[in-house]
């Protein structure tokens, strides 16, 4: 059999090493499909990586030059199933991505020129779903990162970060491709009319950890200072009973989408704590919390002393602003959670009002100016290896 750019008979595959036999035979049955299509415009980059159910593949695609050879050059990804449960994830995943088409803030399907349905090249011969490709890694390759940085993360990139991931709950509480959701901005809460706003949907993502964001890259609208966050992998998606609580979906995403934020700022969601608060009505009480390590390491980590300093000076330098709303968005009891539009709008106002000069009383005030967190992201958060 030819091989037409792939060299699937070789050895070796780039990026093996990031998958097991099983997967391995999986990607080279489908790189077996483009050969058998004489398929010379895309050629398989590297294997990404592999999860419980699934291997993904970072792919090239070259088009507009003689014979496909060259031109211009696109890149996508590719994520195979491994057995028949996996099969099953990618439909879930599918459906719900066709859904939520037109979100920024989540991972789009990738249509492939030619091919009728978007998200899926038609000859390969295994199940497979195709994605945009998110250049820059995984958060929690970042949160690694971040664990040998002796200093925070600026504020006000902590800030974007932020409204990043809330845009991504406002998509998944009004998918933008819903019928009757037509008039839905992309990550905007729909304002109310006559005191009511469009239903929210019950999608709960069920999988929303720092291994499902994604870190793009620098691009208008809102992320010229700070990288784009995206949330990837709806394949444990689902959608809660229609009689559930209001909110009850977007409550749950939300506590998920701030634990994230929380072990990027240097936490960890594992045991909840006490925690004095200002609530939406402007009240002050005390919840019980999964943010309690914003307020001191938990000695139930028996953490060493030079641990618990570094975690010390990060924390004396967080904003109290984002320390009471993740505070609150990791409450332990639903209730004491805040609701979509009211978080929106606070992170909302934080990122435009919040600038450089309103931290010059902060430890470490010089990381907070534009040029120094673009500095910081081109040093610890963009990742294009």
């Amino acid at each position: 059999m030819a091989s037409f750019g792939f060299q699937h008979a070789g050895p070796n595959l780039p990026g093996q090493n990031n998958a097991s036999l099983e997967a391995l035979k999986v990607v080279r049955s489908l790189l077996e499909s483009f050969d058998r299509k004489n398929e010379i415009k895309f050629r398989m980059e590297r294997i990404v990586g592999q999860g419980a159910r699934g291997v993904t593949m970072k792919m090239k695609m070259t088009s507009g030059g003689p014979n496909g050879l060259s031109g211009e050059v696109k890149y996508f990804a590719i994520k195979a199933s491994l057995d028949d449960q996996g099969n099953q994830n990618l439909r879930q995943e599918m459906r719900f991505l066709r859904r939520l088409r037109g979100a920024s803030h989540i991972q789009q399907l990738y249509g492939v020129r030619g091919e009728p349905m978007v998200g899926s090249i038609s000859y390969l011969n295994r199940p497979a779903l195709v994605t945009e490709w998110i250049p820059n890694g995984l958060v929690a390759a970042l949160i690694n990162r971040l664990a040998d940085f002796d200093g925070p993360v600026p504020n006000r990139m902590i800030w974007r970060f932020f409204l990043c991931l809330c845009r991504a709950l406002v998509s998944m509480a009004w998918p933008p491709a819903d019928p009757g959701n037509t008039r839905v901005q992309d990550g905007i809460v729909p304002e109310l009319v006559r005191g009511q706003r469009l239903p929210q949907s019950l999608i709960v993502h069920g999988d929303l950890n720092m291994q499902n964001v994604m870190i793009g890259d620098f691009q208008g609208g809102g992320h010229e200072l700070v990288p784009i966050l995206k949330v990837i992998d709806f394949g444990a998606s689902s959608e809660m009973p229609a009689d559930s609580p209001n909110e009850a979906a977007v409550k749950n995403n939300m506590f998920n989408i701030a634990g994230v934020l929380l072990n990027i700022v240097g936490g960890n969601s594992r045991i909840a704590g006490n925690m004095k608060v200002t609530d939406e009505r402007g009240m002050e009480k005390t919840i019980r919390s999964h943010a309690r390590d914003l307020d001191g390491l938990n000695p139930a980590y028996k953490a060493p002393p030079v641990l618990i300093a570094r975690h010390k000076r990060k924390m004396d330098n967080l904003d109290p602003d984002i320390r009471n709303l993740l505070a609150l968005c990791l409450a332990a009891n639903v209730n004491d959670r805040p609701s979509l539009p009211y978080l929106v709008q606070e992170v909302e106002r934080n990122v435009q009002e919040k600038t450089a000069d309103k931290y010059t009383s902060y430890p470490f005030r010089e990381n907070e100016s534009d040029d120094n967190i673009r500095s910081f992201a081109q040093r610890h958060v963009l990742n294009p290896s």
